[in-house]
C-alpha cells in the first residue's frame, strides 16, 4: 500500500486509496488520509496546517472526493456528489467538474493512449494527470481499465479544489 505522506487529518486513520465509507482527501505529490470532514482541508491557502506541513515547491494540491469504488468490471460503491454549495462554503474557487481515478497501481486507458505509470512523478502509486469532464465518463474508464487482472480497486474522484503550491 502506498504510503501517507501527509498525517492530516490528525483525527483520520483511513487510506484514501482502500474501500471504506470516508469521502475527501487531499493530493500534493503525496496523500493526506481520508475523511468524512471536507472543512478539514478548507482553503488551502489559509488553512495553519496545510501551510505548515506541505512543502511549497513545484506541485499542486487537490482537494478530492471519492466517489465510486471500481474492482473487476463491477461497482462495489457509489456516492452521490456532494452538494455544490457545501463545496462553495469550503473553497473561495471551488474546481469546475471535473474527474480523476486513483489506484494503487500503474494503469492505463487505451482510449486515451496514455499509460498514467509514465505520467506520475510518484512511485509505486498511480494517479490520473487524465481529467474527464464528466463523472459518466471517468466511471466506464474506470470500469474498463478494472478488468486487467492486474488492477485492485480503482477509485473515481472529482475534484473539488486545485491549487497551484509554488
Amino acid at each position: 500500500m502506498t504510503p501517507i505522506r501527509y498525517h492530516y487529518p490528525l483525527f483520520a486513520s483511513q487510506h484514501p486509496l482502500e474501500l471504506s465509507k470516508e469521502r475527501f482527501f487531499l493530493e500534493a505529490s503525496g496523500l493526506s488520509y481520508a475523511t468524512d470532514n471536507l472543512e478539514a482541508f478548507r482553503e488551502p491557502y489559509h488553512n495553519e496546517w496545510i501551510k505548515t506541513n506541505i512543502p511549497m515547491g513545484y506541485k499542486a494540491i487537490l482537494v478530492l472526493e471519492r466517489l465510486v469504488f471500481v474492482r473487476n468490471g463491477e461497482i462495489l460503491l457509489e456516492n452521490e456528489p456532494t452538494e455544490d454549495a457545501r463545496i462553495q462554503a469550503n473553497f473561495n474557487r471551488p474546481e469546475r467538474s471535473r474527474y480523476c481515478v486513483y489506484s494503487n497501481r500503474p494503469i492505463s486507458f487505451p482510449k486515451y493512449k496514455a499509460s498514467l505509470n509514465q505520467m506520475s512523478r510518484n512511485e509505486g502509486w498511480a494517479y490520473s494527470d487524465i481529467t474527464w469532464n464528466s463523472l459518466a465518463d471517468a466511471k466506464s474508464s474506470a470500469l474498463e481499465a478494472s478488468q486487467s487482472p492486474d488492477l485492485d480497486l480503482l477509485i473515481v474522484t472529482r475534484v473539488l479544489c486545485f491549487e497551484n503550491w509554488h
